[in-house]
């Protein structure tokens, strides 16, 4: 316990930077949740009907919500954590690095699914330029559930492998665990584009505006997902909040943008009775 007080209290400067950037960020997401509330509103009026691809959108919308609320919590220097951690922390110490019992849990779990979560996203935009190909909807499948897999057993591990049941090691610099969930989010990404800038480059769709629309929002995206995990690659793996936040902004955005396209724009939006209107909307582009 010496040894972890002492590291924290050499430390204090850069926690309390980092509490700032945490809780800046999370400020950015609370306004962000706000000004589109419209959008919820909009499909507990029944002008929006709920469909299967908006699953992963609310799921990492809320859970994001909450991974926010849990980052200003862990920056208030007289939060629970700390009374309960006297031996680690005194009032000049902001609680960074330490979170217990269920505040632990979840921020374990927001930490692995927000990034699966916004790969979701992208990759249901994927599909719909492959008119859901089963061979791609397997692959993009596998690729989703393996990144999932990866992520969890590294936050399992390292979190048998602490020397203290308190510390979060996610949040550690000497943990290369953050590093590796947020680089292969990125190489999910990364495959999800290759995917559909393959499908999109097809003659005979490369003047529709679906084939534009979606190259530019998939290209946007995947350049500042890469442009957001660059510090990973320094080691530093204290950042993990600006990536995840951002990537979950972005991702929303292009589900909600894929979801307010009209009937008489391009149809994106997968159900099995719209993959006729997609193909429409193809074929009267390229007249």
């Amino acid at each position: 316990m010496l040894r972890s007080r002492d590291l924290l209290q050499n430390r204090l400067p850069e926690i309390q930077a980092l509490n700032s950037l945490d809780v800046a960020f999370s400020a950015i997401y609370f306004w962000e949740f706000v000004i589109t509330l419209d959008f919820e509103w909009a499909f507990v009026t029944n002008r929006k009907k709920f469909t299967w691809p908006m699953v992963p959108y609310f799921l990492g919308r809320y859970l994001a919500l909450i991974f926010a609320c849990l980052n200003v919590y862990r920056a208030t220097p007289r939060s629970n954590v700390t009374k309960l951690c006297p031996e680690l922390f005194d009032e000049a110490v902001l609680p960074v690095a330490c979170t217990l019992g269920a505040q632990n849990t979840l921020y374990g779990i927001a930490f692995v699914m927000l990034p699966a979560l916004a790969s979701m996203n992208l990759s249901i935009r994927a599909l719909a330029i492959w008119s859901f190909n089963i061979r791609v909807a397997i692959t993009l499948f596998v690729l989703t559930m393996a990144h999932l897999a990866v992520t969890i057993y590294l936050l399992v591990n390292e979190s048998s492998s602490s020397s203290s049941t308190l510390l979060v090691p996610l949040m550690s610099s000497d943990s290369f665990a953050g590093i590796v969930e947020l680089i292969s989010a990125s190489v999910v990404d990364a495959v999800i584009f290759v995917l559909a800038s393959y499908r999109l480059f097809f003659p005979r769709l490369k003047h529709s505006v679906l084939v534009n629309r979606m190259l530019q929002e998939g290209l946007v995206y995947f350049l500042l997902t890469i442009a957001v995990i660059i510090p990973f690659t320094v080691k530093m793996a204290n950042f993990s909040v600006v990536p995840i936040t951002m990537m979950t902004i972005i991702s929303g955005r292009l589900a909600r943008r894929r979801s307010n396209f009209s009937t008489s724009q391009p149809a994106i939006y997968i159900m099995t009775e719209d993959k006729l209107v997609l193909r429409t909307h193809i074929k009267n582009g390229n007249r």
